[in-house]
């Protein structure tokens, strides 16, 4: 379940019958993630990135209506860039 609970919440990774989404909810501090996923024949190299431009999703250059990654067994390998905003974030406190 603690996999799950990675896969799902943290990374934001859900099937949506033949397509999934990404919507990570990672911490401010983290500059992204890279992951590989693989469905049938295909394989999605996945690479979570912050930016100052309007957060995307992207998948072989072009940008994915509302973020939906269409799934395909059709052997090619696909390229997914999610784009997360900036967050600003105050120093913590904890090192006083």
């Amino acid at each position: 379940w603690t996999y799950r609970i990675w896969v799902e919440e943290v990374l934001g990774s859900q099937r949506r019958g033949d397509s999934f989404v990404l919507r990570p909810a990672i911490p401010a501090d983290w500059p992204g993630f890279k992951l590989s996923y693989r469905q049938g024949k295909n394989l999605y190299e996945i690479s979570v990135e912050r930016t100052e431009e309007s957060p995307r999703v992207e998948m072989d250059g072009q940008i994915v209506p509302n973020g939906e990654i269409p799934l395909a067994n059709d052997g090619i390998v696909r390229k997914i860039v999610v784009y997360l905003p900036q967050l600003a974030h105050e120093p913590s406190d904890r090192l006083k």
